[in-house]
């Protein structure tokens, strides 16, 4: 918390440059031999996880809270694609079997047990992921387990001071976590996210909880909802892959930055916060890592060792209005309307400014509107021809008492009588559209 008296520590380091873009998704047939380790990729790697752990175990001791206790290691492995017919064909959004190799062999001398723990996002089976990314080798190889969160039992938590996500099902092995019996590392890539504009440590918690209720809240509520998980699950240790990061349209497809760093820290939300200031975002205009700050899960005792040279990431945009969408996809018209707390009130229709329909268009960011986006990126990394079509989303805007109305990306005002004569194919997405 803000108030707490202890200090906190984020360590930047760089990787020896090179390219780094070989085996960043999955690892290769020869894992474990002569060869494999004696790459200069994987020993650069090595080197500057070992390093940058070394200066953060110096200043923190974490080793000593860890020591002689159950580990579990949270990758982020939402989708470990790996040629699966995008374009292109390996991308990006997975942590690194390569970085979560070295930290493992790291932590392996001063731990009882490893455990890697993940849920794959979108409905992937944990264990296809985890054998694509190579990782039941690396469990062989390592003498380590690895664990399929949804086939672990489930524990109930009560967060009475959450705001949105006041109960809370973890699986069993998380809830050793809760207990202090075991030690948690949250392993993230470093990269962009068109729900949350990043995706880091404190957000790859979304991994743990069970499927069905990743989807509860998952609107304008879901920042709130990640940052009310602290209240239960905070990691001992965040260490972020930034050795390739991934920039643009994920969760749908990712670009590859060779960033080559690797950021490590005592408090999630901080080295997000540095991890964020990094990839050239101004932290406290993202919602998430604002939000975190202000109900006090940040630490004003904080030092940061290493450079934090900006590396600009190509920034995840979930519009499906702005002119870029609209080159992509030419044929496709969106229609918006939205009266949400977050949106902004709109008083006369002959009125309707182009910056008011960019605020309500993203006043749901967390729901629809980055599904819908999403789903029209993987057709396009699919190389499909989208049809024309119009895409409504939203209750509508009641202006006067009258409505509800949507807008396109000119202004132009939409009765639901003017939708039923639309000719093309219309899809109403979500549940506010049921009307």
């Amino acid at each position: 918390m803000n108030s707490q008296n202890k200090q906190d520590f984020v360590v930047i380091s760089k990787a020896k440059p090179m390219n780094y873009k070989t085996n960043y998704v999955y690892l290769p047939k020869d894992y474990g031999s002569k060869n494999y380790f004696e790459r200069a990729d994987v020993q650069a790697i090595r080197n500057v996880v070992f390093q940058n752990l070394d200066i953060l175990n110096d200043k923190s001791q974490f080793l000593q809270k860890m020591r002689n206790k159950k580990l579990i290691l949270k990758p982020n492995l939402v989708g470990v694609f790996r040629d699966i017919g995008f374009s292109p064909a390996i991308v990006p959004q997975s942590t690194d079997p390569r970085v979560l190799d070295a930290i493992v062999e790291y932590f392996t001398p001063f731990v009882d047990e490893i455990i890697i723990a993940e849920a794959s996002g979108s409905g992937f089976p944990t264990r296809t992921s985890f054998k694509l990314a190579g990782l039941d080798r690396l469990a062989k190889y390592r003498g380590i387990q690895l664990a399929c969160l949804e086939e672990q039992p489930v524990e109930r938590y009560y967060l009475p001071k959450a705001k949105a996500m006041k109960e809370c099902l973890i699986p069993a092995i998380f809830g050793e976590v809760v207990r202090k019996e075991a030690s948690y590392i949250s392993i993230p890539k470093m990269k962009t996210n068109m729900y949350t504009e990043v995706t880091l440590g404190f957000k790859n918690a979304m991994g743990i909880i069970p499927l069905n209720l990743r989807q509860r809240d998952h609107n304008y509520n879901l920042e709130q909802k990640l940052v009310d998980l602290l209240f239960l699950l905070k990691p001992d240790v965040t260490i972020i892959d930034g050795i390739v990061g991934g920039q643009g349209q994920i969760p749908a497809t990712a670009e590859p930055i060779e960033s080559g760093i690797v950021i490590s820290g005592t408090n999630v939300v901080e080295t997000d916060r540095v991890a964020t200031e990094i990839m050239g975002l101004k932290a406290e205009k993202v919602k998430l890592i604002h939000l975190a700050k202000k109900m006090g899960f940040g630490n004003d005792s904080i030092e940061i060792i290493g450079e934090k040279e900006p590396i600009p990431f190509k920034q995840a945009d979930p519009s499906l209005m702005n002119d870029a969408f609209h080159e992509k996809f030419p044929k496709v018209t969106a229609l918006i309307g939205h009266q949400l707390k977050t949106a902004p009130k709109i008083t006369d229709l002959k009125k309707v400014k182009k910056n008011d329909l960019k605020k309500m268009e993203l006043a749901c960011r967390g729901g629809c509107l980055v599904a819908t986006r999403m789903a029209f990126e993987l057709l396009a990394a699919e190389e499909q021809k989208i049809p024309p079509m119009t895409i409504i989303i939203g209750k509508g805007v009641i202006v006067n008492g009258k409505g509800p109305y949507y807008f396109n990306r000119e202004g132009k005002v939409y009765t639901l009588k003017k939708i039923a004569e639309i000719k093309q194919p219309v899809l109403a997405v979500g549940s506010c559209t049921s009307h």
